[in-house]
């Protein structure tokens, strides 16, 4: 790795802190924090392995980290509660290891995991990654949606969707036993003429409660 290159995390999404005058996100200190502490103190050696796609629509370097004893670092942030899994395809090399480590931390309430889910019915104006809940009102497969081979329609007014590009990866998805279910979706809300959407890249990236 270059000298003082900067890398995003491949797999996970962790609180930010502020910029711009904007305000921490909750456990944003907390998470960067723990992740410097992870890392080792400065100088400490750091194993990097590139993902399939190595870098982002930003042109920022995307690896997975790992100390010198083996520990994934964002493994350990997952598992402390302070990190959402992001997959994002091609880059899905650890993808399972990360949900079971979320699915431990989602069942112990550790960190981001106390704070219930935002509702779909009253998100905030702001765009980024959130989690966000709300029951399925209508699933829609293509109808003609630009560029969407699936919809799904969350009361309140978010809308979810699957590109034809990431539908291969939805196939196990039972249409039928989501309609009218209480859904968390995790992913980044951005606004289509102040209507919230949300892309969905990875079934993980929909958590239905039991029916």
């Amino acid at each position: 790795m270059d000298q003082g290159e900067r890398v995003r995390l491949i797999g996970i999404d962790a609180p930010e802190l502020g910029r711009g005058g904007a305000p921490d996100q909750p456990l944003a200190i907390q998470a960067a924090a723990t992740l410097r502490a992870l890392a080792g103190p400065p100088g400490a050696r750091l194993n990097i392995r590139s993902g399939a796609e190595p870098r982002d629509r930003h042109g920022r370097r995307l690896a997975y980290l790992f100390d010198t004893e083996g520990r994934h670092l964002a493994e350990q942030m997952l598992r402390r509660g302070l990190a959402y899994v992001a997959a994002i395809p091609p880059n899905l090399r650890y993808a399972d290891c990360y949900l079971l480590a979320q699915s431990e931390a989602r069942e112990e309430r550790l960190g981001l995991w106390r704070t219930p889910a935002l509702a779909a019915h009253r998100l905030p104006p702001r765009e980024g990654f959130m989690r966000v809940r709300g029951r399925v009102a209508r699933v829609d497969t293509g109808n003609g949606a630009a560029r969407a081979a699936l919809r799904i329609e969350i009361a309140g007014g978010l809308r979810l969707y699957v590109q034809e590009r990431d539908l291969a990866a939805f196939a196990s998805l039972d249409l039928d036993e989501l309609q009218g279910r209480e859904v968390e979706a995790l992913g980044w809300v951005y606004r289509i003429q102040g209507q919230p959407r949300m892309r969905l890249r990875h079934p993980s990236a929909l958590m239905a409660d039991p029916p």
